[in-house]
């Protein structure tokens, strides 16, 4: 009998250490659940914040699109009739070329009372002309 109590005892003591571990496992899943759980909440609640400004942002480009649309539509109508008023307005009228003869100017001929200064002569014949009236020789 003696025996059966130590080996009931020893069953005991181990089912109560069995006991104890579950027990810190339990505790431990259900903190690393609540972390999970805040984490998660954190999480959606980080996406759901920039998803109003993205749904706003979105409607502002929707109604400035069609905006741009309107007044597509508008200077479309606007440059069709200004073209067909110019149409009506102005009739095709066929050209008439005219050709003139270029003006001439007339020569000019230097008068003999002009003193040969006057005369426009290269620069080079300037050159031996007045080195000629040094030397006094007549080239």
């Amino acid at each position: 009998m003696s025996q059966l109590k130590s080996q009931l005892e020893l069953g005991s003591h181990t089912l109560f250490q069995r006991e104890v571990e579950l027990d810190e496992l339990l505790r431990s899943r259900e903190r690393t659940v609540k972390e999970l759980e805040e984490h998660l909440r954190a999480a959606l609640s980080m996406l759901t914040k920039p998803d109003t400004p993205i749904t706003a942002l979105e409607s502002r480009l929707a109604s400035a699109q069609q905006e741009t649309e309107d007044y597509r539509a508008r200077l479309a109508k606007v440059v069709q009739r200004a073209v067909a008023k110019n149409r009506t307005l102005v009739e095709p009228k066929p050209r008439v070329v005219t050709r003139t003869k270029p003006k001439v100017a007339p020569r000019h001929r230097p008068s003999e009372a002009s003193s040969p200064t006057e005369i426009k002569t290269p620069i080079s014949v300037v050159v031996i002309m007045n080195a000629a009236r040094r030397t006094n020789v007549r080239p």
